[in-house]
């Protein structure tokens, strides 16, 4: 029995722990709130077994009824002298923290319930709600400033997708629960109860106040029918209201504030990069990251053909002034693998999806034998970031290139095409600043931009293949267009200059090298969607479920959504 409780108590544990969406990369939510103990629900156990211990529930010496809606009603009770005592004593810590993150939100929490002509006091619902801490998570899901989970977000208008969640934009979280609290107070016409909605359903509230005939939030409470994680949501929020009113009084003397949230935008495309944004700005990537806590990853999404990313205050001058200079390149570094008793290269090439011959060419490796301690060079690309100087030799390299015109054939994606090109999807969308994956049709042209220079980054080419190096008007950057891509299009290429691309094809045949560095890959992934089966992706792809789950090394025909499939490039 002993063994069984503690394999529940981990089961529990886990699924709590989980409850965020697991692995957080990016931007994704914070901590659970059982990690931090500056999030309100760290003390949600003491704070139940405090209530219980309170006594009877009641509104005594209440300041009067029939109160505007612009002002909360506050009150002292039984409740909210326990909560006045563990915001002094217990949280006093987590309280000081509640108060010096204040500063950076309550300018503009009371500015958007002012103009809705909502009471300010709500602006510390968001206290007790998430400590002020705009990447919170509870072990619900509930997410961001105000906890909303992702129905009710998205109900009032809140984008939650794989690129963004804006639950964790302060600004947009804001307004939407201020219109959520004000629909609740319209229902029931009682700010304690449109609170207690907040928390626990407007549902609940109101089968309550029907079932045993309430008027109030206080007369509901006294009936064993609410959570006491409800009721306590009441008293919580007065006595926070009373000690941050004045915090003085209450022995907060020493805490300092933070400086309210500003920030200036800039218009990107999709798939931006924030190393990128922080280099034409003046910033970091983790700086940025802080503005934009709704941005999932480092790339602006891809689904909008526009977006209007935050940057530090006072920087959208020199941001633009950059954004043209922003110079792009690819680079070709080296990690090393150490090989060990297990490894064959087969297995090294496909785990850093690298081709077999790239890395027989980049150790000089003659066959495919390796031996245990062998140190191995693998090849990776990377993308480096700098301003170019604004003068006469960078207009003159500019005038040097030339434009590949790309028609978009039906079933096409902004994706496959980087694909076929080898070109990651954000530079098609940095040359196309008015595209989106959503905004593509069959006969659309699309531009890639080619240097005539071969790319520094591939020094080694086929005899049959010509590697130009991929350049937009403002950018430069250095990735491998195979041949027949090039072949199809060149009726398409504008070249100003008098050396023309057959002549280039010409002078590397000539060279008779046999290797190219980075070859195009042989395979791509598939990210499982719901309602996918086995069956369906292999008809899709032209390909069996049999070659499918030999790829990736599957017993079953079982797949669930999230998973990432190997594919045969056809």
């Amino acid at each position: 029995m002993l063994q069984l409780n503690l394999r529940l108590i981990l089961i529990i544990s886990l699924l709590l722990l989980s409850a965020c969406g697991g692995p957080r990369l990016g931007n994704h939510p914070g901590a659970p709130i059982t990690n931090d103990p500056y999030n309100p629900e760290y003390y949600l156990s003491d704070e139940l077994e405090a209530l219980r211990q309170s006594g009877s529930w009641g509104e005594s010496d209440s300041v009067g009824q029939h109160l505007p809606q612009s002002v909360f009603p506050v009150m002292i009770n039984n409740q909210v002298r326990m909560y006045l005592d563990i915001f002094q004593t217990k949280q006093r810590r987590s309280f000081a923290i509640w108060l010096e993150r204040s500063g950076k939100y309550l300018p503009l929490i009371r500015n958007e319930l002012r103009k809705n002509g909502l009471p300010q006091d709500l602006a510390y619902l968001a206290m007790i709600e998430s400590g002020y801490n705009d990447r919170a998570c509870s072990s619900a899901g509930a997410v961001g400033l105000w906890q909303f989970v992702k129905n009710t977000g998205r109900g009032y208008d809140l984008t939650i997708d794989q690129y963004v969640d804006e639950r964790q934009d302060p600004v947009k979280a804001t307004q939407s629960a201020i219109r959520y609290l004000n629909d609740l107070h319209q229902q029931f016409g009682d700010w304690h109860l449109a609170v207690a909605a907040y928390n626990g359903g407007p549902g609940k509230i109101q089968r309550g106040l029907k079932k045993y005939r309430a008027q109030t939030f206080w007369d509901l409470a006294r009936h064993d029918y609410l959570a006491l994680e409800t009721k306590r949501y009441v008293p919580k929020l007065i006595a926070a209201i009373i000690i941050a009113r004045d915090p003085h009084k209450y022995g907060f003397t020493d805490t300092q504030r933070e400086s309210p949230l500003h920030y200036d935008t800039i218009e990107v495309g999709p798939g931006f990069d924030l190393t990128a944004a922080g280099l034409i700005s003046g910033s970091s990537r983790k700086q940025l990251a802080q503005l934009n806590p709704e941005l999932l990853s480092d790339k602006i999404p891809t689904n909008r053909s526009e977006y209007l990313l935050n940057i530090p205050a006072g920087s959208s001058d020199t941001a633009k002034r950059n954004l043209p200079r922003l110079h792009t390149v690819v680079t070709t570094k080296y990690q090393k693998h150490i090989v060990t008793s297990k490894d064959r290269l087969a297995d090294i090439s496909t785990r850093y999806r690298v081709s077999q011959a790239t890395l027989c060419k980049a150790n000089q490796i003659k066959s495919h034998q390796l031996f245990v301690g062998q140190r191995l060079r693998i090849p990776v690309r990377t993308i480096d970031y700098s301003l170019q100087p604004a003068n006469q030799a960078a207009d003159k390299n500019i005038r040097r290139q030339q434009r590949h015109i790309h028609q978009i054939k039906r079933g096409e994606t902004i994706n496959s095409i980087a694909r076929d090109y080898d070109v990651p999807p954000h530079l098609i969308y940095a040359w196309n600043k008015s595209i989106s994956n959503k905004t593509i049709r069959a006969g659309q042209h699309i531009g890639l931009y080619m240097d005539q220079q071969i790319s520094s980054v591939a020094p080694a080419i086929t005899a049959d293949k010509v590697i130009p190096t991929l350049s937009s008007p403002s950018k430069k950057y250095a990735y491998n267009i195979k041949r027949n891509r090039v072949n199809a299009a060149e009726s398409y290429v504008e070249s100003p200059t008098k050396q023309k691309l057959p002549t280039i094809i010409a002078e590397q045949k000539k060279k008779k090298i046999d290797t190219i560095l980075f070859p195009p890959p042989k395979y791509h992934w598939y990210l499982v969607q719901q309602g996918d089966s086995l069956w369906a992706i292999a008809q899709r792809f032209n390909t069996s479920p049999s070659q499918i789950k030999a790829l990736n090394n599957m017993s079953s025909n079982s797949i669930h959504p999230g998973i990432r499939l190997k594919l045969r490039k056809v």
